[in-house]
C-alpha cells in the first residue's frame, strides 16, 4: 500500500511529522510520500515560494528513513490537483492500494476540489481527527461516502481505492501559521518544526514578512 501526504508544507512541521509516523504505523506501511502543492488552487499563494519549501521539506524527509518528498507537483506545470497527482500514481502503480493522508478539515472541502468525485476512483483516504474542528461534514459529501467508512486496514489492502479510513491519532497542536509567526520574528522554531526547518528559515530569512 501507498500512502501519500500532501500539503504546501509552508513550512513543514513536528505536527505534519506526526501525522505521518502515526499513519505509517497505523496503516502498516514502511513509508509515507510527501506530496508538495507547489501550486494550490484552492487557497492562496503560499507565503514562502517553491524551492524553499521544497529544500525545507526533502531535508527533512532525508533524516527520517519512513518519509519520501515527491516533486511530481513541481515538475508538472500548471495548478496543483490532487485529482492529476493521483491519475499519475495510479498510473504507476495500476492494482496497489493508495492511501491519501488528509486532515478532518480538508476532507470536509472535498467537494470544492477539482474533479473530487473522481478521487474515489483513485485512492482511499485516511482522514486525521483535528481538535476543535466540527465533525460535520456537506451533504454531497456524506451522500458521496455512504458505504465507504471502513474500522479494518486490511479493507484497505483488498481493494485499491474507494474506502475512507479514520486514524486514531493525537498530534501536537502545531499550525504553520504560529511557525511563520515565530520565524518572522526571529525567534527560534525548533520547538514546532525541528532544527532543519529552524536554521533554513533563518538563514534565508523566510517569513520575515510576517513580523
Amino acid at each position: 500500500m501507498i500512502a501519500v501526504y500532501g500539503g504546501t508544507f509552508d513550512p513543514i512541521h513536528l505536527g505534519h511529522m506526526a501525522v505521518a509516523s502515526g499513519a505509517a504505523e497505523q496503516l502498516g506501511v514502511s513509508e509515507v510520500r510527501f506530496l508538495l502543492s507547489a501550486r494550490p488552487s484552492h487557497r492562496g499563494a503560499p507565503d514562502a515560494g517553491i524551492e524553499h519549501r521544497w529544500q525545507m521539506l526533502s531535508r527533512v524527509c532525508s533524516a527520517d528513513p519512513r518519509f519520501t518528498a515527491d516533486r511530481r507537483e513541481i515538475d508538472r506545470a500548471g495548478p496543483s490537483y490532487a485529482a492529476l497527482t493521483l491519475a499519475e500514481l495510479r498510473a504507476e502503480s495500476p492494482d496497489t492500494p493508495i492511501c491519501w493522508v488528509v486532515g478532518q478539515d480538508s476532507f470536509a472541502t472535498l467537494p470544492t476540489w477539482y474533479e473530487w468525485r473522481s478521487l474515489f476512483a483513485l485512492t482511499h483516504f485516511a482522514v486525521v481527527p483535528r481538535p476543535g474542528i466540527d465533525s460535520l461534514l456537506p451533504g454531497e459529501l456524506e451522500t458521496a461516502l455512504l458505504g465507504r467508512h471502513t474500522r479494518r486496514v486490511d479493507d484497505l489492502r483488498a481493494e485499491p481505492a474507494g474506502r475512507v479510513f479514520a486514524l486514531n491519532l493525537r498530534t501536537p497542536d502545531i499550525s504553520s501559521t504560529q511557525v511563520r509567526h515565530f520565524a518572522g520574528a526571529g525567534r527560534s522554531i525548533a520547538t514546532m518544526a525541528g532544527w532543519i526547518v529552524d536554521r533554513y528559515t533563518h538563514a534565508h530569512g523566510l517569513y520575515q514578512t510576517n513580523t
